[in-house]
């Protein structure tokens, strides 16, 4: 056990050196190692343009281990087709968004995130890159409002629920987008949204499907059983792409 998790540490710590450079490296995980919990990292990473805020301690350093890191979106970098407008659903503190923005810095993003404090760190994170537009809010099947239900838990884990009568949190739907903001296509769409993705494709309509060239998106079965089988079902015209990561690509 000791032994499996020393090699852990230190195959982790290599792929951030092989990705960040030594210096770097040594300065995040002092960070990490002196900072108090949910005091702020300030990281500067190569082949990204502006410092990435994280807060220590907290499941943020996983996802920026996951984006940046393992790249578990670097499959967008084959994509055949032009990538001029993304939706980033669930964009958290916005490293996903970073991540697309650095790769297709041309690109119109429109990231969205209910949760008010994850939303804090998403707008500092995101301040100086031009054509992000952000969307304080959730993603589900209809435009309604919404509460968190878990706000207990983690900040990457935020579930929502309807609640017409009470809820503070305003929830889009994807045509409600496409409409807005008049846009003929949608070249990727990246969604993370602990579960509402069900609710997304069981409402979403095949003219507005048709305007999505390609999904990553992380299906939460273990919350909502039966989104696995219904998403590839909406999908199956879409080849799907196996990456290795928690993303599900089409």
């Amino acid at each position: 056990m000791l032994v499996a998790a020393m090699l852990q540490r230190f195959n982790s710590a290599y792929l951030h050196i092989k990705k960040m450079g030594i210096i770097i490296t040594v300065s995040y995980f002092l960070q990490r190692l002196f900072l108090k919990k949910d005091s702020l990292i300030n990281l500067k990473i190569p082949f990204v343009k502006d410092i990435i805020l994280l807060r220590n301690k907290s499941y943020d350093t996983h996802i920026f281990y996951q984006i940046f890191i393992k790249e578990d979106l670097a499959f967008v970098k084959n994509m055949q087709h032009t990538v001029n407008v993304i939706i980033d659903a669930g964009a958290n503190i916005g490293l996903s968004t970073i991540y697309l923005k650095n790769i297709f810095p041309n690109a119109v993003i429109l990231s969205i995130e209910p949760s008010a404090a994850n939303f804090e760190i998403l707008k500092k994170n995101v301040a100086n890159y031009a054509d992000i537009i952000l969307f304080k809010g959730a993603l589900m099947g209809a435009s309604q409002n919404v509460s968190i239900s878990n706000s207990d838990d983690n900040y990457a884990s935020f579930r929502v629920i309807e609640n017409n009568s009470s809820g503070s949190i305003t929830a889009y739907s994807i045509s409600y987008f496409i409409h807005q903001f008049g846009l003929e296509k949608v070249d990727f769409f990246k969604m993370d949204i602990e579960g509402s993705e069900k609710d997304v494709f069981e409402k979403i309509d095949t003219d507005t499907l048709s305007k999505i060239r390609a999904f990553a998106i992380e299906i939460h079965e273990h919350i909502i059983p039966g989104a696995f089988e219904l998403i590839t079902q909406k999908l199956s015209m879409y080849n799907q792409v196996y990456t290795g990561s928690e993303f599900n690509c089409f």
